[in-house]
């Protein structure tokens, strides 16, 4: 006995030794920020996904090993509220530094589909309850078997504390209230650093990217320096990840170097153990670390009165040190007076049943203490669906059974609705959220084109589609999408026009996923309906299902989509004047069966040379005759994106046979029978801003200008220009890589149009 209160007494001396570390480097900020020192907070991305996910990280309201999971959780949500609404607001965000910001970006991708599937789910469960509970009521016999099954799973499904895509708005309500903001745009945007720039107009610079020589060699260093330390320390993470804490951690440096003197600093936020290892093992100055200076564990602010004692002080109030440090002090104290017995006991002395008694009251003492410490945070805490609990348990207590089933029948109906109609908020955060985003990516160009919905009716939708896929720069604004919700009775083109818009980003998991909405959103009335009857949602899923494909057997789902795409087309009432519809459908036909090519060139058993060439004539010829139609369509916008992607494909076929030593005179002759085709394309690219708005369109474009067609001097200097552009441009963004081959196809394609470029100066 003596022995379990010996080792529950020294976990519990290791756990208050950790946490006074934490809570004492803050002791530290505050003191220095009352000597006038002014610290600025930057946070890693798992602080944002804490301020996002609180309930996920209940490891960081954990103090004791032996915690209860509902006090962590409860101490968890205190201090995400403290440092979401006290320590950051619109006038003085937490700042993201470079590095962390890309992360920021992959988090919000994650959470939003993430909420896409929670939210789906969560619809069809409730609409099951529902039926279930229909179909109970009118049944003569006594429905208690099913009351007892279904209550608690509607219970459980009513009472989650997050709900349905709850990450994802908690993500969108921060940034769109600007309380996390990247380096550099909240120096533009955020009134607290609007003044400081007033009144210390030299800061600026210091906060500023790197934008001279000194500071570009500076920062370099720092990112070597740290990879060393990482390497060294063994610290065990994905390449991506730690590339990014590295860039993060030499910004911070860098800036922090810059604000040496200047009575500001950076101070980094982070629950990441392995960083914070590493950075106590960089010295920058007598006894002192990086970790000291800089970087700040979440639990530090246990050190804040507003913490676990959150009614105390009013919102605004600069931080006061709480009572956790005194109690800290105070077990310390009791600890080191009892830790001679402690060791006796471990060298194997006798002591009196009353020196046990001792031991277990302290422990006891402790925890009750901690326990009535974080007790008064959880009413606070209390979650909003609470609502649903006291509603089913005061249902379930009163009346009969079949009451009851009516009246749980009408809850879980409430419930769907609610969910149904969260749906145009929950999509409206997408968009705005998606701007602050992906904005930081700033490709200079697509990696690949917009895919070409088509609306007859929809002429709102339609227009903004057609602009979502023209010029990158050209960004279309909230008051345009938000005006196409009541568009149709459904909100089909509404959801559409969000998936045309992360397929102009790049991000097509989610326009699928977001397609999938779209077809949720239709009728069975709407099912033979002109732009209502799934045809573009098919469409969209079909594209991106196929350039998500990493193996063959996975263009499947986009052979599928396509098939549906066009089955709804079948199935439209007159269908006869949209027939030219078909010719897109041949265009995305050719791309499935190209990729499938591409990724068997992957695998360990490629294709011969004799079936590779059987297989590109193949789809050459499909695409030559898909181009012999374009003039059947009617939309002049459709025509110029399908005749725009079929000849690409077509050029994307004449390289995988040039590569492979294949002579390509069978495919110059079906080129040349397609020139006044791409000659009609270069005549309508002035009226469509310019030509291919995609790289991939742009690669291969050039490929084909500088192979089929005559040139000039003056031509070939241009060609050899744009090839240097590409190359620069595919080496400094790698969202540009879509598909597992691009790597390898790019290389080669490139060397190809150098070769193509050489020769033809030869010859003239």
């Amino acid at each position: 006995m003596k022995k379990d209160y010996r080792n529950r007494l020294l976990r519990y001396s290791k756990d208050i030794g950790e946490l006074a570390e934490e809570v004492r480097l803050c002791q530290h900020d505050l003191q220095s920020q009352s000597e006038g020192t002014v610290i600025h907070y930057a946070v890693d991305t798992n602080i944002l996904f804490f301020g996002v996910s609180p309930h996920r990280r209940a490891d960081l309201g954990h103090v004791f090993f032996d915690d209860r999971l509902e006090d962590a959780r409860t101490l968890a949500l205190s201090l995400r509220r403290f440092l979401f609404e006290r320590l950051c607001s619109f006038e003085r965000p937490f700042l993201i530094s470079h590095g962390h910001d890309a992360e920021a970006r992959w988090a919000f991708e994650t959470m939003l589909l993430r909420g896409v599937h929670e939210q789906i789910e969560l619809e069809e469960e409730l609409n099951d309850i529902s039926e279930d509970f229909a179909f109970a009521l009118s049944m003569a016999n006594e429905p208690a078997e099913l009351l007892e099954q279904a209550l608690p799973k509607l219970a459980n499904l009513l009472a989650h504390d997050d709900g349905p895509g709850q990450d994802y708005r908690r993500f969108a309500e921060i940034v769109e209230t600007g309380r996390v903001q990247r380096l550099g745009l909240a120096f533009s945007t955020a009134p607290y650093f609007s003044e400081l720039f007033k009144k210390e107009p030299e800061l600026y610079g210091k906060f500023s990217v790197p934008r001279t020589l000194r500071d570009q060699i500076s920062e370099t260093r720092y990112r070597v320096d740290w990879g060393k330390v990482f390497e060294t320390q063994g610290v065990s993470k994905n390449q991506y990840a730690m590339r990014c804490d590295v860039s993060a951690l030499a910004r911070i440096q860098l800036i922090n170097e810059r604000l040496s003197g200047t009575g500001h600093k950076v101070v980094l936020i982070t629950a990441d153990a392995a960083l914070i290892t590493t950075s106590k093992c960089v010295e920058i100055g007598p006894d002192k670390t990086f970790r000291d200076e800089f970087i700040r564990h979440p639990k530090a602010f246990l050190a804040a009165q507003s913490v676990l004692a959150p009614d105390q002080e009013a919102k605004g109030e600069e931080l006061s040190v709480s009572n956790t440090v005194r109690l800290l002090d105070g077990w310390i104290k009791l600890l080191s007076d009892m830790m001679p017995a402690l060791e006796e006991i471990e060298t194997g002395g006798s002591k009196t049943k009353g020196d046990s008694e001792d031991f277990e009251a302290l422990a006891s003492k402790i925890k009750a203490g901690w326990r009535d410490h974080v007790a008064k945070l959880e009413e606070a805490h209390a979650a909003s669906s609470n609502k649903y609990k006291r509603m089913i348990q005061g249902i379930s207590e009163a009346g009969d059974e079949t009451a009851v089933l009516k009246a749980m029948r009408d809850v879980a109906r409430k419930k769907v609705a609610e969910v149904h109609s969260s749906w145009s908020e929950f999509f409206e955060q997408v968009l705005s959220t998606s701007y602050f985003v992906f904005d930081q990516a700033k490709l200079p160009i697509r990696p690949r084109s917009v895919p070409a919905i088509y609306f007859g009716r929809f002429h709102n939708a339609y227009d903004t589609i057609k602009r979502i896929a023209g010029d990158p720069k050209e960004k279309v604004s909230l008051d345009d999408i938000r005006a196409l919700e009541g568009q149709d009775d459904g909100g089909y083109s509404y959801c559409l026009s969000f998936a045309s818009l992360f397929a102009s980003l790049g991000k097509w998991q989610t326009a699928e996923l977001i397609a999938d909405q779209a077809l949720l959103r239709r009728s069975s009335e709407t099912a033979t309906t002109e732009d209502l009857s799934g045809r573009e949602s098919y469409y969209v899923k079909s594209i991106a299902q196929r350039l998500q494909a990493k193996t063959p057997a996975q263009l499947t789902g986009a052979r599928t989509s396509l098939q549906q795409s066009e089955a709804c087309l079948d199935g439209e009432k007159n269908r006869a004047s949209r027939e030219w519809l078909r010719v897109r459908f041949r265009s995305e036909e050719a791309a499935i069966e190209l990729a499938e090519v591409f990724l068997e060139t992957q695998a360990d058993e490629k294709p011969k040379k004799a079936e590779l060439k059987r297989r590109i004539l193949e789809i050459s010829d499909k695409i030559a005759a898909a181009l012999g139609q374009t003039h059947t369509i009617p939309d002049d916008w459709i025509r110029y994106q399908v005749t725009e992607s079929l000849l690409t494909n077509l050029f994307i076929g004449a390289t995988v046979l040039k590569n492979r030593g294949v002579k390509d005179s069978e495919l110059t002759d079906k080129v040349n029978k397609i020139t006044p085709v791409y000659a009609e394309y270069i005549t309508s690219s002035a009226d469509f801003e310019g030509g291919c708005r995609s790289f991939l369109g742009r690669a291969y474009f050039l490929f084909g200008k500088a192979t089929y067609f005559p040139t000039t001097d003056a031509d070939k200097r241009r060609f050899e220009g744009e090839l240097t552009e590409l190359e620069r441009l595919y080496q400094d963004f790698k969202l540009l890589k879509v598909m597992p081959y691009d790597d390898d196809r790019f290389e080669q394609l490139f060397e190809l149009v150098r070769k193509t470029i050489g020769e033809s100066k030869k010859k003239t």
